[in-house]
């Protein structure tokens, strides 16, 4: 069984890779390489704006991400709000990454870890914290997994 608490102690740094400091998407490369998975370098570029526009252009274009559908979740469904259009089902999933909006932008990642349960690496927050998912809701985008998760299909 996969432990996370050793993360917990970890400070929150921009571009950080472990094992104690980590930005969000660090974070989530860290837990991914403990669930037997690789995730691609992206680094955090300087300021919210910028994050968002990496975020999108990682998502939108589906070459390397793709939306969990709601009936491959493990855990469950939840609704996110993407940037156009009606809000959408997606599942919950262990190890798939959860993009939310923070100051109404697009730029902010966590790795989901159990039903309700997703572990981040917040600036906010000062670093490494667990959360319940369904606290984040309301500022939930999407849950998407990496092309080069095995699990993922074609």
């Amino acid at each position: 069984m996969l432990t996370y608490s050793d993360l917990l102690t970890a400070t929150f740094r921009y571009n950080a890779r472990g094992p104690s400091h980590f930005d969000c998407y660090g974070l989530c490369m860290e837990v991914s390489r403990r669930l037997g998975r690789t995730l691609p370098e992206i680094l955090t570029p300087n300021g919210l704006l910028n994050m968002q526009e990496l975020l999108r252009e990682e998502t939108e274009n589906g070459i390397r991400w793709r939306p969990v559908p709601a009936t491959e979740g493990e855990w469950g469904v939840m609704t996110g709000h993407p940037r156009i259009g009606p809000p959408i089902e997606y599942g919950i999933k262990s190890g798939a990454i959860a993009y939310f909006r923070v100051k109404g932008l697009l730029a902010h990642v966590g790795i989901i870890i159990g039903p309700d349960r997703f572990l981040h690496a917040w600036e906010r927050a000062g670093g490494v914290c667990c959360e319940r998912l369904s606290a984040w809701e309301p500022r939930l985008v999407g849950i998407y997994e990496h092309k080069s998760d095995p699990r993922c299909p074609d």
